[in-house]
C-alpha cells in the first residue's frame, strides 16, 4: 500500500495548502491562456513543487502517457538532456497532444547538461512544457533562470500543517495521543506537508503519548543542529566534546545545520542581551554552498577554541 503522503498528495489546486500565492499566480496563468512553456519551481524539500508540477501538467491536459518525470539524482548527464531533445518533437498521444517534462532536484544536473538544456527552453515546442524543479536554485546556472517563469513555495505556516495533519489524521485512522504529539509533529515538520504526513505514518498505530513523542523526536531534522548549537552557546564545551558530537552528525547538510544554528541563536539574542549568541551568528552568517563540511567545522573550532 502506498505511503500516506502519496494517498493524501492532492490531485487540483484547490487541495494545495500554504502556497495561495503560488496558486493566485497559476490561476492568473491559465485564466489568461498564457502559460509559459518553462517554470522553474524552487522551495524546500515537501512544500509541494512536484505535486503543484503535476497538478498544472494535468491542467494542460496532459496525460500519464505523456508525462515524463526525470530526477536530476539520477540521470544528471548531458546524455539524459540529449534524450528529452530527441523526443520532444513528437506529438502526445492524449487529445490534446500535450506533452509535459518534469526535472526534479534540477540543481543536481552537471554544468554541461544545464547549458544543454538552454537549447532545449529557446526552441520549445508549442506542445511541450518544462516544469524544473529544485530545492536549491543557487545551484542552477542563472541562464536558465531567465529562460523560465519563476513559482516561488514557500515553507507551509504551521496553522497550515496543523489542519493538514488533522485531516489525514482523521482520514486515515490515526490516533494522535495528545495535543502535545500534534504540537511537536508540526514543529518537527519544519514547513514541509511530506514530512508531516510521514512522521504522522510513523506513529499510526503506537498506543501511549510518550512512545509517539519519542519516535517524533528522534526524526526531528533540527535535532542534530539544535545538539550542535547548544554546545556552541555553552562556554565549558571541550572542542573533545564537540568533535565527537560533530563526527556523530557528518551525514547532516551543513548549509542547512547552519541556518538552523543562527535561527537558535537568533530567538536568544531577541530575549536577552548576550554577547556569545551574537558572535555566533556572526561566525555563521556567511552561507557554506562553497566551503562545505572542513567550514562548518572550522567554524565551531573558532567559537569552542577562539584565538587569544
Amino acid at each position: 500500500m502506498e505511503e500516506i503522503y502519496k494517498r493524501h498528495r492532492p490531485n487540483s489546486l484547490k487541495g494545495i495548502v500554504g502556497q495561495e500565492d503560488a496558486v493566485r499566480v497559476i490561476r492568473n496563468r491559465f485564466k489568461k491562456g498564457k502559460v509559459p512553456h518553462s517554470w522553474l519551481l524552487t522551495g524546500d524539500s515537501g512544500v509541494g513543487k512536484t505535486t503543484i508540477a503535476r497538478i498544472m501538467a494535468g491542467m494542460l491536459s496532459c496525460d500519464s502517457n505523456d508525462f515524463f518525470e526525470y530526477n536530476a539524482a539520477d540521470f544528471n548527464g548531458i546524455d539524459s538532456i540529449r534524450e528529452i531533445r530527441n523526443r520532444m518533437g513528437f506529438s502526445g498521444l492524449s487529445k490534446s497532444k500535450t506533452r509535459v517534462y518534469m526535472m526534479d532536484e534540477m540543481h543536481q544536473l552537471s554544468k554541461p547538461a544545464q547549458n544543454a538544456m538552454l537549447k532545449i527552453l529557446e526552441d520549445t515546442p508549442s506542445h511541450v512544457y518544462f516544469f524544473l524543479c529544485t530545492s536549491e536554485p543557487q545551484k542552477v546556472i542563472s541562464a536558465i533562470k531567465t529562460r523560465c517563469t519563476p513559482l516561488n513555495l514557500r515553507a507551509i505556516p504551521s496553522r497550515d500543517i496543523k489542519d493538514l495533519v488533522e485531516k489525514a489524521a482523521k482520514r486515515f485512522k490515526v490516533k494522535l495521543r495528545s495535543k502535545e504529539v500534534l504540537s511537536c509533529l508540526v514543529n518537527a515538520a519544519e514547513g514541509s506537508a511530506r514530512r508531516a504526513l510521514v512522521l504522522l505514518e510513523m506513529i499510526q498505530g503506537v498506543k501511549s503519548e510518550e512512545n509517539q513523542l519519542s519516535i517524533i523526536e528522534k526524526n526531528d531534522a533540527k535535532a542534530p543542529a539544535i545538539m550542535i548549537a547548544r554546545a556552541l552557546y555553552n562556554s565549558r564545551t571541550r572542542w573533545q566534546e564537540m568533535a565527537k558530537i560533530l563526527k556523530d552528525t557528518a551525514t547532516e547538510d551543513v548549509e542547512k545545520m547552519r541556518a538552523m544554528i543562527c535561527s537558535y541563536m537568533t530567538s536568544i539574542l531577541l530575549n536577552k542581551q548576550d554577547t556569545r549568541a551574537a558572535t555566533i551568528i556572526e561566525e555563521f552568517s556567511p552561507n557554506l554552498y562553497d566551503g562545505k563540511r572542513p567550514e562548518f567545522v572550522l567554524r565551531c573550532f573558532n567559537i569552542i577554541c577562539p584565538p587569544k
